[in-house]
């Protein structure tokens, strides 16, 4: 075998293979992070500051070969932190979030996701991106009321904070924007459809 820092590093591993999860991450250790950071409010920016911070670098790093977390996965991770109703905000976010790029599709304007590459309107929203979004959420200055169960308005963003939020230039939202100009949105997948489905609505019915 030829010697080399790298042979010596496999041979290690190979050796004490408690050091694999020392070095690239446990999904133990993720649930440790979601279950100390659980409940997350739109209110506390400094504390989701750092557990998107703290997340984000353990999901990259689990996400190294052997892949131990998908995108899709993490997603749904990430939103189970958040306290119900704000889950429920990020989700309506995520939900126009989608219909803008739709809209911008049939615009004929070309989308990409936040690696550069082609957005597709089955793609799970990325991590990243997801982040960022939250982020906007967070710092909206709409009121809101604890959910208690119903369907209603809860989780509107301000016409504001679309563009932050989808990309597009306008204080319309999305649904009306693209009633506006005719196109058809109808199929667009809900993430809240009902309350009862927060996070799982990631899982459900988008594929990775």
């Amino acid at each position: 075998m030829e010697h080399s820092y790298a042979n010596f590093r496999i041979e290690i591993l190979r050796l004490h293979p408690e050091l694999v999860a020392h070095e690239c991450g446990s999904l133990e250790s993720l649930e440790k992070l979601c279950a100390e950071f659980h409940g997350i409010g739109p209110n506390e920016e400094g504390r989701l500051r750092r557990f998107n911070i703290r997340f984000c670098s353990l999901v990259k790093r689990l996400q190294r070969s052997p892949v131990l977390v998908t995108n899709r996965n993490a997603c749904t991770r990430y939103l189970s932190t958040m306290d119900f109703v704000f889950n429920r905000r990020i989700c309506r976010a995520v939900e126009e979030r989608e219909i803008s790029l739709v809209l911008l599709q049939q615009l004929s304007i070309d989308v990409q996701t936040s690696d550069g590459s082609a957005w597709r309107r089955d793609d799970t929203i990325a991590l990243q991106d997801l982040v960022q979004v939250t982020k906007v959420v967070a710092r909206t200055d709409v009121s809101y009321l604890q959910s208690d169960g119903t369907d209603g308005a809860q989780g509107e963003i301000s016409p504001r904070n679309h563009s932050s939020i989808h990309g597009i230039q306008n204080d319309e939202k999305p649904r009306d924007l693209a009633r506006s100009r005719g196109i058809q949105t109808d199929t667009v997948e809900s993430f809240t459809q009902t309350p009862a489905r927060g996070a799982d609505a990631l899982t459900e019915d988008h594929a990775i």
